[in-house]
């Protein structure tokens, strides 16, 4: 289950959410063995992100999988909502930054895996 954290330095209507989380849906499956179906997603919208002392309109976004997977279907998913936050969310370019943290172990149900 890849687990998805999206922050927003901007206020976000509940259809802008909406549509963010459609996006991260679709992108997700660009990775492989990866599906909307199991991944979750928080995003939270109108945070205080701040860079040089200023509030900024960005993004953080903290992408967490089970096991490896290949770099370039990881170029995919970070190029396709990089593209989406700055051009429909209209974030500043140079202010959206994002992480992929791998993991080897992973709970699910209760159960490590």
């Amino acid at each position: 289950m890849p687990y998805l954290h999206v922050k927003v330095g901007k206020p976000l209507t509940g259809e802008e959410q909406r549509s963010l989380y459609e996006a991260c849906a679709q992108l997700i499956c660009l990775i492989p063995n990866k599906n909307a179906d199991n991944c979750m997603v928080h995003i939270e919208q109108d945070c205080a992100l701040y860079m040089k002392g200023e509030r900024i309109n960005g993004a953080f976004v903290d992408l967490r999988l089970y096991k490896p997977s290949p770099l370039a279907q990881k170029q995919a998913f970070t190029k396709g909502l990089y593209d989406y936050l700055v051009d429909q969310l209209a974030l500043r370019p140079d202010a959206v930054y994002m992480n992929i943290i791998e993991l080897d172990q992973w709970v699910s149900s209760g159960t490590i895996k």
